[in-house]
């Protein structure tokens, strides 16, 4: 996914977190991080999954959330952008389409 910012993070760094954590593993940090509203290191951490070049079902969620978290942390344009990736991407997913459109329209409207 070419269009998600990188983490503020150097190359090496990246590779070692790879390295030492799959996926999932970073998938399931963002996710503890956004529970607990600290949204900064959520979407770092979406990030790091955006960016694995992975194509599993933990960069789809990944896709989503990090929208959702952009938008609860009010970077409205941020995230507006990123639910319209997600539904260009995985429209034929059936998977969070509906709540996609609706959030792209709340988003718009305010």
């Amino acid at each position: 996914i070419n269009n998600i910012k990188s983490p503020e993070v150097k190359p090496e760094e990246f590779k070692f977190l790879l390295n030492d954590f799959d996926e999932k593993e970073l998938y399931l940090k963002a996710k503890k991080f956004r529970k607990n509203k600290v949204y900064d290191k959520s979407i770092e951490y979406y990030e790091y999954v955006l960016n694995s070049n992975g194509n599993s079902i933990y960069t789809r969620e990944a896709l989503f959330w990090y929208a959702r978290t952009l938008e609860d942390s009010g970077k409205y344009l941020q995230a507006l952008e990123n639910f319209r990736l997600y539904l260009e991407k995985y429209r034929d997913t059936d998977v969070y389409i509906t709540e996609t459109e609706a959030r792209i329209k709340k988003i718009i409207l305010n």
